[in-house]
């Protein structure tokens, strides 16, 4: 095919296309789909493929016209950019797109292009390392959890007092300033007001002051206690704050323990306590170990960041930036926060995703030089056993779920979020190669 290509530089990552296709190949393109409309052709008085080329033509025109100009514009397109050695991040965009049969076609085309930049010098990324190994402490910390899992709850005929193993069963409703909660920090819906509530009455509560405030109280009895919430609190809008508690006792309640002996492990399905403890351990090391890498990847992609600035390709910027919009929204619309207050602070969770999203889309385009330069990718296994994985996890049979992930373009997606997480982890085994001196 005979092309010739002009480029106009739109952006750093987009280039307009100024496409013509000499005549000569439009006319040879547009006997090409007449052939293959005439081997389909059904006209009266001739068997099927056998009717001449100009009745075919003639019943076909338009339809013959429509396939060649698509044909035209798919096959420049491809041409054009292999040509000229652009490598497309998106789909080109077709502006306009002018076709005569048997004369030059011209078309212009909007391609946004992969970044052009030099790969940092990967081989020097560090990480930190730390000891993972679980101390005593931590193992009987996590045993005191297993057994408060497994606590049952007595009711006492007493008053609240500084122990525990007391927890008090209360309805509450908490004010500033005679309002509700709400009307100064609107996601601590669920802080606000609660019913047959369990408190425990152990003084380092997270409600300073609420405990302490219930002391030598029985059920049945209602105290207003004055709760000031932390400089540190969740809520930025309650900070510093003092609210007033109604609460009303109901019933008080004691924690009783299991015994951690050999019975308790069995049930456990432990061999031993011994046996319980080493288990434990095990848990321990391997949390502490899923952090760790966790906390190594992020410090790679933060080097690899810093290393090197350029600009990314708007649309899937644009793409992006909504994706984590969406999950912003949703996240706090669970939480209880009004969409009156998400509007108010549209500009700051807009510009808070757009950053995310050009990183996030800088890492991938990094990653993904840097995969085609150790010759990584996602194995067909691979691929399979995360859409497996996806099944497991939304409850759907693998077939349904990889019907839908075709449909809509996941499996490229998927495949590209494996190699990144593929890659990360490559760099994170080098890093930990020289910091050990392998």
């Amino acid at each position: 095919m005979t092309l010739s290509v002009r480029i106009e530089e739109l952006a750093p990552c987009q280039k307009r296309l100024a496409i013509e296709i000499a005549a000569a190949d439009v006319r040879a393109e547009r006997n090409n789909t007449l052939k293959e409309f005439k081997k389909l052709a059904s006209l009266p008085g001739f068997r099927k493929g056998h009717a001449p080329d100009e009745l075919v033509n003639k019943r076909y025109s338009v339809a013959i016209d429509e396939e060649t100009r698509s044909n035209l514009i798919r096959k420049s397109v491809q041409e054009a950019l292999r040509q000229q050695g652009i490598r497309p991040a998106t789909s080109p965009r077709v502006e306009e797109a002018h076709y005569q049969p048997g004369t030059t076609m011209a078309l212009s085309v909007v391609v946004e292009t992969a970044p052009d930049f030099s790969l940092p010098e990967y081989s020097a990324l560090s990480v930190s390392i730390q000891d993972c190994s679980a101390t005593e402490d931590e193992v009987e910390a996590f045993l005191a959890n297993m057994l408060r899992r497994q606590a049952t709850y007595s009711d006492m005929p007493t008053e609240c007092a500084a122990d525990d193993t007391l927890l008090a069963v209360i309805d509450y409703r908490a004010e500033i300033e005679g309002q509700p909660l709400t009307s100064v920090a609107p996601e601590a819906k669920n802080l606000t007001e609660r019913s047959d509530f369990w408190l425990p009455l152990r003084a380092d509560h997270f409600l300073p002051g609420l405990p302490q405030g219930l002391y030598g109280a029985k059920a049945g009895e209602t105290r207003e206690v004055t709760v000031v919430f932390p400089g540190d609190f969740p809520h930025e809008n309650l900070r510093g704050r003092a609210a007033q508690f109604h609460v009303t006792v109901k019933a008080l309640k004691k924690e009783v323990l299991p015994e951690l002996n050999e019975d308790f492990a069995k049930q456990l399905g432990a061999d031993s306590l011994d046996n319980l403890r080493a288990r434990v351990r095990e848990i321990i090391l391997q949390q502490k170990e899923t952090e760790l890498a966790s906390k190594q990847r992020e410090e790679i992609a933060r080097q690899l960041l810093g290393a090197v600035q350029f600009d990314v390709p708007e649309t899937i910027l644009q793409h992006y930036t909504r994706e984590i919009v969406q999950d912003i929204v949703s996240d706090n619309t669970r939480r209880g926060i009004p969409a009156e207050t998400l509007t108010q602070h549209k500009e700051q969770i807009l510009d808070n995703a757009t950053r995310s999203a050009r990183d996030r889309l800088r890492l991938e385009f990094i990653l993904a030089r840097i995969a085609a330069q150790e010759k990584l990718s996602v194995s067909p296994q691979e691929l399979l056993s995360e859409v497996a994985h996806l099944a497991q996890l939304y409850g759907q049979p693998v077939e349904k779920i990889t019907k839908t992930l075709t449909k809509t373009g996941g499996i490229d997606r998927l495949e590209n979020d494996l190699l990144t997480r593929k890659t990360l982890e490559h760099l994170r085994q080098m890093a930990l190669g020289k910091a050990r001196g392998i």
